[in-house]
């Protein structure tokens, strides 16, 4: 592995460049070395042909703000940026097909994420506590959004779901209390339970003609939810799915 890099003292506002990062294979002390050295960086670049980075690899490291990762890479795994608390900017590869369970939980200052085509599953709690995210343009391929995956995503505005996809976990945006407007794709089969639960300011929802259920708690206390487009093929509504929702009438 080589890491270029000034001297200790000009560490903050360096880039550094990891080549080789097959992360999987070195020895514990050389990666407690390496995240000992992500501590004091601000901005990362990775530039090498990898194609996953393992669970929990980067998990803690305070210092990490910026993010560009290289196309070969595949896979995010299980906790990899989990708790990096002033990552402000990711951007995705077009080869990436997965970001993993916890993959970037309680990153708490991530403000702007750049998706490529290609993702296809985004896992739970992906990106739960991202208490700064205002926008999500997912993008086109995907299929699955995991459950809890934005959960207590507060400052979240506007989410552009995209043709194709398929399944919205349970909770997935559970308390994403400034969301006004969401319009789900015609694609989706699978509406997960309390999955916009307390909603507090959403307004309006478009839902997919062909959903047959809407299932527990799915706008639970969405306060503000004065207009919504139900599916003509609907076939099964829970009795608390629209429960505490004072402006709807059925």
């Amino acid at each position: 592995m080589n890491i270029i890099c000034p001297k200790p003292k000009c560490l903050p506002s360096i880039k550094i460049y990891l080549f080789l990062l097959k992360l999987n294979n070195y020895e514990p002390g050389l990666v407690k070395t390496i995240k000992k050295i992500l501590q004091n960086i601000s901005y990362s670049f990775f530039e090498t042909d990898f194609k996953e980075i393992c669970g929990y690899r980067f998990k803690d490291v305070k210092n990490l703000s910026k993010i560009y990762l290289p196309n070969s890479l595949e896979k995010i795994n299980f906790g990899a940026f989990l708790n990096c608390t002033n990552l402000r900017e990711v951007y995705f590869p077009e080869g990436l097909t997965l970001i993993g369970d916890n993959a970037f939980r309680e990153c708490v200052n991530l403000q702007k994420v750049y998706f490529s085509e290609g993702l296809e599953k985004i896992g739970t709690w992906a990106f739960e506590n991202c208490t700064n995210l205002k926008v999500l343009k997912l993008p086109m391929g995907l299929k699955t959004i995991g459950g809890w995956a934005f959960r207590y995503c507060v400052a979240l505005e506007k989410v552009y779901l995209p043709e194709g996809l398929r399944e919205i976990g349970d909770n997935a945006f559970f308390r994403c209390k400034n969301l006004k407007e969401i319009c789900l794709p015609e694609s989706l089969e699978t509406l997960g339970k309390a999955s916009f639960y307390e909603c507090l300011n959403l307004e309006r929802v478009c839902l997919p003609q062909n959903l047959k259920t809407i299932d527990y708690g799915v706008f639970l206390g969405c306060l503000n939810l004065k207009e919504i487009r139900m599916p003509l093929n609907l076939t099964s509504v829970d009795e608390k799915a629209f429960y505490n929702c004072p402006y709807l009438n059925f």
